[in-house]
């Protein structure tokens, strides 16, 4: 079974099973492509594991070629509304302080209406790439915000608005 990554679809926090696996594949051969025709290779790509209703198929594809731009190192499009979407990764091996966090940001970015693109990394070597001493750490655009604890939903939101700029 392959990792579930939450991303941001039409203002929604989604889970899309297989995308990981799916951009370390196919992210070469997207590189060069539209962001929007890269989206819709990879919704094709991913169908088969995620359900994805017709009606929402334009903002899959939207959402799903901001994961690649994100995946590649390039500045992210916005989403509608013209806010920037926010890269937040939280930084452990799934234990429950872990679990705690990312609970924690979900509720937080739910009632900010932050755009945001939310994941969990587990694997100790991406999470050694952060530099990061202790877990849960909190990662927002690149940037170590928390680590050896589980911030307050207040502190989160703080970290999160001062992000946004």
């Amino acid at each position: 079974m392959s990792d579930i990554k939450m991303i941001r679809v039409d203002g929604r926090q989604v889970g899309v099973q297989g995308l990981e696996q799916a951009l370390h594949e196919m992210a070469d051969r997207l590189a060069e492509m539209p962001e929007e025709k890269a989206g819709e290779a990879l919704l094709q790509r991913l169908a088969a594991d995620n359900y994805v209703p017709e009606a929402a198929r334009a903002a899959y594809v939207k959402a799903l070629g901001r994961e690649l731009s994100r995946h590649l190192g390039r500045p992210m499009s916005e989403e509608e509304g013209g806010k920037p979407v926010l890269s937040i990764q939280v930084l452990g091996p799934g234990c429950a302080n872990c679990q705690e966090l990312t609970q924690r940001v979900m509720r937080v970015l739910d009632q900010l209406g932050a755009p945001a693109e939310l994941e969990h990394l587990r694997d100790m070597l991406a999470i050694a790439a952060f530099d990061v001493v202790a877990t849960p750490g909190l990662c927002i655009d690149g940037r170590i915000v928390s680590s050896g604890r589980v911030p307050s939903e207040a502190e989160i939101r703080e970290m999160i608005i001062q992000a946004q700029g």
